[in-house]
């Protein structure tokens, strides 16, 4: 029997495989090492970031999409499992957990579940507007009993959870991470680096709005040395085109763009700006992955003082943390940041130092599989 073959294996299951945005779920089955990954969905969406790992498709049309989501019914899964014999089931997001509630329900497997933001931070009335939402809210005494650990990736994100009802002793920070392999040592002078980026998709909680609206307040030279990018696609992109339309700037939006180009965007920008904040809903970031690849393509990162990552970013100082929602300060912040190549440099040393001591993808999934290891010598017991 080789190693491969001896690996325990883990069910990773996410309805939608993959989102262009989601690179740390083909992050996290590129980086197991002691487990080997079965990869489930309902909706295969090809990206360029996929690894190469099966895909088994479950509850296909209508009928077969009811049929899994309200009674577990998957003849596929069910043959997958006994074929292969997995340890555990891991579903990425509270939503995708319950969609596989009435599956596990018929099965004794240690179940664990990655909280990422949204579904853990969207406020009750407003997760009861849409379906996914509303099938969490229904079922959400099951999974709490049904589950064995629940996954924070922050501890923002716990706190959220504690706080509606989930209970403490399931719940475990475990923090996503970044592959410096991929991310080089800049070798161009922060000087020569021009613009801002943000990266990120075009929904209220990404802050795009205050963004452009700080942009807007520089002086026109500094404007035109530093262009603003923006990177992601959403459902505001119109309204931010016409606020950028009516203040007289002229941001570029790329639209969503491959892993590849992110990375290349990053390498050039003098600064990577994502000033998020909690949106009417309640949808907060839980602890965005564009931050870490922008510490660690050493671009100097300009985030409000109270977003998950804040706290570190300033204890390792680390990042520039203008007040929360302050249009005024964060256009201070970045005036100042782009006037000062010395400033810029300092930052962009202890960002790459501080995302390899604290969101590097091999030690955080190498956490990861210990967690696995704790919670099959639990449900043995």
């Amino acid at each position: 029997m080789t190693d491969k073959e001896a690996r325990p294996k883990v069910l990773i299951f996410r309805s939608d495989y993959l989102p262009v945005s989601e690179t740390f779920v083909s992050d996290h089955l590129r980086t197991l090492k002691r487990y080997e990954p079965l990869v489930v969905c309902q909706r295969d969406m090809p990206v360029n970031h996929r690894t190469s790992h099966p895909v088994l498709q479950v509850g296909q049309g209508r009928i077969g999409r009811r049929l899994f989501e309200n009674f577990g019914w998957a003849p596929a899964l069910s043959a997958l499992i006994k074929r292969e014999k997995p340890e555990l089931v891991h579903a990425h997001f509270l939503t995708d957990a319950a969609k596989l509630l009435p599956f596990m329900a018929g099965n004794d497997l240690p179940f664990i579940v990655t909280a990422h933001g949204f579904d853990a931070t969207t406020y009750d009335e407003h997760l009861a507007k849409f379906p996914d939402g509303e099938r969490l809210l229904r079922r959400r005494q099951k999974l709490i009993e049904r589950v064995d650990k629940i996954l924070c990736v922050s501890q923002f994100i716990k706190d959220e959870m504690v706080a509606r009802g989930y209970p403490e002793k399931k719940l475990v920070v475990s923090h996503l991470g970044i592959d410096l392999s991929a991310f080089p040592e800049v070798k161009q002078a922060t000087s020569a680096r021009k613009g801002v980026l943000a990266v990120g998709r075009l929904v209220e909680k990404k802050g795009t709005h205050l963004l452009i609206a700080a942009w807007a307040k520089l002086p026109e030279k500094l404007r035109e040395a530093h262009p603003l990018l923006l990177i992601g696609d959403g459902p505001l992109r119109a309204s931010l085109e016409q606020q950028a339309k009516e203040l007289g700037v002229t941001p570029t939006f790329l639209g969503s763009q491959a892993r590849s180009e992110v990375m290349a965007q990053l390498s050039q920008a003098a600064i990577f700006c994502l000033p998020s904040i909690r949106a009417l809903t309640g949808d907060a970031e839980g602890m965005p992955i564009a931050i870490m690849e922008a510490l660690a393509a050493a671009t100097p990162v300009c985030i409000f003082d109270d977003q998950p990552m804040a706290e570190m970013l300033a204890a390792a100082e680390a990042g520039s943390l203008p007040k929360a929602g302050d249009v005024s300060e964060l256009a201070k912040e970045l005036e100042f940041l782009l006037g000062s190549s010395a400033s810029r440099e300092e930052y962009s040393k202890a960002g790459r130092t501080f995302v390899n001591l604290n969101f590097n993808l091999k030690t955080n999934v190498a956490e990861l599989e210990r967690v696995y290891d704790q919670v099959r010598a639990l449900h043995a017991e």
